[in-house]
């Protein structure tokens, strides 16, 4: 995944469609753009945005509440 791919985020049982906005060179960390919120299991909840970080066994986590966030690709808007 590169800056400006198009993925679908899994998160918490929510799936948005994001837009890859800054992504590490090795693509380990992304930060991921969307609209509206996601809500997590304690209550907190993320506006617009999400850190992911890839964990070695290849499943990636979310930066601030420290949740699974399952990625992939996604075709672009038309």
């Amino acid at each position: 995944m590169r800056r400006g791919d198009f993925v679908l985020i899994t998160y918490c049982g929510q799936v948005k469609r994001a837009l890859v906005m800054l992504a590490s060179e090795n693509q380990r960390s992304l930060m991921l753009g969307f609209d509206g919120v996601l809500r997590d299991d304690k209550g907190g909840m993320l506006v617009g945005a999400l850190a992911a970080l890839q964990e070695d066994d290849g499943t990636y986590i979310d930066l601030i509440g420290g949740q699974p966030v399952e990625i992939e690709p996604a075709q672009p808007a038309e």
